[in-house]
């Protein structure tokens, strides 16, 4: 009898699923391995930002993307989560789901390992091991619907990742009020979501004149962060950063003209792409 039940468990084929939640669209990937660099699938649809509908998506996905057991499940959410990491505090450009319990809610459909992590973290994470950033410190910016930003300190043979809120920072005091209420945040003037919101129009549709304004504003947010915390190396990625490659040349130029007090760090595009998220939520199962 313990002879056929090894057998039996030899063939088990499990398998583990990273989800990309951003404030536009979700990407789910399934993957054989923690180590695999390629998915199996890959799904991808838009965000409803109705919380109940998001989640039924997602279930729904994953059911479609494998019939293999799950042996975890990593999602990466562009929000502030709990000090346990079990609960979404605040996601200010999905409201709906703010507050809701996206860990326990797949843990009881899936019965599997869940491990939840702000967006940006995690994808800086996974580039840290698949992308521009392996065996490097890095700053990792996600220029989408929102902005997110991840420090990435690589210390002997371990890359530790140093959240932030780079997005929330203010770049004009009393200035335009962003979706969190604050008041002048670098993401009200320089996100994609902002950007609509101030130009009436998409960021593919910003005329030069515009686009001179936000590369201003975000080089100053970029500046400021890069004072308060100096690395040779800023990874981007994110909707509108790989859509508008010319702009981050352009940001690029102003830091040159105005960082004094630091080195002025290469910028580029991350190696991943818009799969940065799906490649980092697969990494907090690691």
């Amino acid at each position: 009898m313990v002879s056929v039940h090894l057998e039996i468990s030899c063939i088990i084929k499990l398998m583990y699923i990273s989800i990309d939640v951003g404030g536009s669209n979700i990407r789910i990937a399934s993957f054989k391995s923690l180590e695999s660099s390629n998915f199996e699938q890959l799904s991808k649809f838009e965000i409803t930002n109705d919380y109940e509908k998001d989640l039924g998506n997602i279930i729904h996905a994953i059911l479609n993307l494998t019939k293999e057991e799950i042996e975890g499940i990593g999602i990466g959410v562009p929000a502030v989560l709990n000090e346990e990491k079990t609960q979404i505090l605040n996601a200010n450009n999905i409201k709906s789901w703010t507050g809701k319990p996206l860990r326990e809610d797949l843990l009881a459909k899936f019965n599997c390992p869940v491990i939840l992590e702000n967006d940006a973290t995690a994808a800086a994470l996974g580039e840290a091991i698949y992308g521009s950033g392996v065996n490097k410190s890095f700053l990792f910016i996600i220029w989408g619907t929102g902005i997110g930003g991840t420090f990435v300190n690589r210390v002997h043979d371990d890359s530790y990742a140093i959240s932030s809120q780079l997005g929330h920072q203010i770049v004009k005091w009393n200035g335009l009020t962003d979706t969190c209420r604050q008041r002048g945040c670098f993401e009200a003037y320089c996100s994609g979501g902002g950007i609509e919101r101030r130009f009436g129009k998409p960021a593919s549709q910003l005329s030069e004149e515009n686009w001179k304004e936000v590369e201003e504003i975000f080089a100053q947010g970029l500046l400021n962060s890069i004072a308060i915390y100096p690395v040779n190396l800023v990874i981007f990625s994110g909707g509108v950063a790989l859509k508008q490659k010319k702009r981050i040349k352009n940001i690029g130029l102003i830091l040159r003209k105005n960082l004094k007090m630091v080195p002025v760090p290469q910028l580029v595009l991350s190696k991943l792409g818009e799969n940065a998220g799906v490649f980092g939520a697969l990494t907090l199962l690691r």
